[in-house]
């Protein structure tokens, strides 16, 4: 996004606390979803980019933006494992400098009442990540947010909607989900890959929310499949039960 007067906390923080979010979505959440399969499983974008629940966990102080960063973590007597941490950061890019932060979630602008026409695209970020210097996806294009947009205003009526879209993340093996934890002391992000089932009996209904969709072809038909889950903490006040 380009420099403007409006500075990036400011932006993130007017984006929707994650039950707020969750609230505007779930009535439109199957109508929405079927609606853009056909459009996230073309070649041309499939791999590529995907579906996001558009929210916020905390708040950001002046200069801050929320940057992910994938490291490999000891674990004890089992080897590594992995994790993406996403963090408040100023100084971005400076842990190594063959690494450049770029945004990977972006949502219409429309949300924080922006207009297109101030930013120069339908698309706002909002969270970051680093990627190496010759390995840079472009944003999601204009072609595809018009489409994206298209159906949020046919389906919802309006574009003050909180879905946005993200970068896509690896292919996971079946049974297999992102799972992303938040810490209120600490402002982080913590996501590992886990076992679907160990999440289903480890948190009980209405304490997870479904955070990210991507194409699923393996289904009759086709749909959007939930590839990011995400637990709801005490920070994010009183959980709601979801279905």
């Amino acid at each position: 996004m380009a420099d403007h007067t409006h500075d990036h906390h400011d932006i993130y923080n007017n984006l929707p606390p994650v039950l707020d979010a969750i609230s505007l979505f779930e009535p439109h959440r199957a109508k929405v979803l079927s609606a853009l399969y056909p459009i996230f499983s073309q070649d041309a974008y499939k791999g590529i980019y995907e579906v996001c629940l558009v929210h916020r966990h905390h708040e950001l102080s002046q200069g801050e933006k929320m940057v992910s960063r994938m490291e490999d973590v000891l674990m004890d007597g089992e080897g590594k494992e992995r994790v993406w941490i996403t963090e408040p950061e100023i100084e971005l890019g400076s842990r190594n400098t063959d690494l450049v932060v770029v945004p990977d979630r972006w949502f219409i602008c429309h949300l924080a009442g922006l207009p297109q026409s101030e930013l120069g695209s339908i698309g706002v970020p909002f969270e970051f990540t680093t990627a190496p210097r010759d390995k840079i996806t472009p944003p999601p294009p204009e072609a595809l947010w018009h489409q994206f947009t298209s159906v949020i205003q046919e389906v919802v009526g309006h574009l003050l909607f909180p879905l946005g879209i993200c970068l896509a993340s690896e292919k996971l093996d079946a049974g297999k989900i992102y799972h992303e934890v938040t810490e209120d002391d600490t402002r982080r992000h913590v996501m590992k890959v886990r076992d679907m089932e160990d999440l289903i009996d480890e948190y009980p209904p209405g304490h997870v929310a479904t955070t990210t969709w991507c194409p699923n072809e393996n289904h009759m038909g086709g749909k959007m499949s939930c590839k990011h889950l995400c637990t709801l903490t005490n920070g994010d006040a009183t959980v709601r039960m979801l279905n």
